[in-house]
C-alpha cells in the first residue's frame, strides 16, 4: 500500500526522535491539528505513539491517557511488534504517572513479552519501571526481583549509567527489606 506524505513525515521524525527529542516534539506538536482531522487510524496511532515517546524523552511527565489512546486502540490489533512493544511501554509510563500501578505493570509485562531476550536495554528499562511500581506499592520483595533483572540487563550491555541507577535502586530496596549488608 502507498505511504501517505504524513506517514512519511512521521517515519522521518521517528528516525531522529531518540537523538533529538526536542525537535521531534516540536514537529509533532505542529502536526497535531492536521493529524486529528480525518487522518487514518494508522497515522493517528503513529503520531500518538511518537508524541508519547517525545514527551517522555523530553522529561515531560503526563498522566493524560488520551495522548496515547489512539496508539493503544490501533496497535492492540494492528501494526508490527516493535510499535506494539513501544506502545505498551509508553502506555505503561503514562499509567505509572497516573499512579495506576496494576495496569502499568500489566502494560510493561506485555511490552516485555514482545521484546526479544537480547533487547537488554529495553528490557532493563521495563524491569526498572516494574520494580519502581512494586516499590511504590510497598511490595519490596517483588521490587527486588525486578531490580535484579534490570541490573542484569544493563550489566549485559555495559551501560554504566543505568547500571549505577539499578544498583542504587537495589540498595534502597534492600534497605527497606532491612538487609543492610546487601544494601551497602
Amino acid at each position: 500500500s502507498c505511504t501517505s506524505p504524513v506517514m512519511k513525515q512521521l517515519e522521518e521524525i521517528d528516525s531522529f526522535l531518540a537523538d533529538n527529542p526536542k525537535e521531534a516534539l516540536s514537529q509533532l506538536e505542529g502536526m497535531k491539528e492536521g493529524v486529528g482531522q480525518g487522518a487514518s487510524r494508522r497515522v493517528a496511532a503513529k503520531h500518538s505513539l511518537l508524541y508519547s515517546i517525545a514527551l517522555d524523552k523530553c522529561y515531560i511527565d503526563t498522566a493524560d491517557l488520551s495522548i496515547i489512546q489512539p496508539a493503544v486502540d490501533y496497535y492492540s490489533m494492528h501494526g508490527v511488534n516493535v510499535d506494539k512493544k513501544r506502545m505498551h511501554n509508553y502506555h505503561g509510563c503514562i499509567l505509572e504517572n497516573a499512579k495506576d500501578y496494576q495496569k502499568a505493570i500489566f502494560s510493561f509485562e506485555k511490552a516485555l513479552s514482545l521484546s526479544g531476550t537480547e533487547d537488554y536495554y529495553f528490557n532493563g528499562l521495563a524491569y526498572s519501571a516494574i520494580g519502581r511500581m512494586y516499590q511504590s506499592s510497598h511490595n519490596d520483595k517483588e521490587a527486588l526481583a525486578y531490580a535484579e533483572k534490570a541490573l542484569e540487563s544493563f550489566v549485559a550491555i555495559g551501560h554504566m549509567e543505568n547500571t549505577r541507577s539499578a544498583k542504587y535502586a537495589l540498595g534502597i530496596i534492600n534497605h527497606n527489606l532491612r538487609d543492610f549488608d546487601s544494601a551497602d
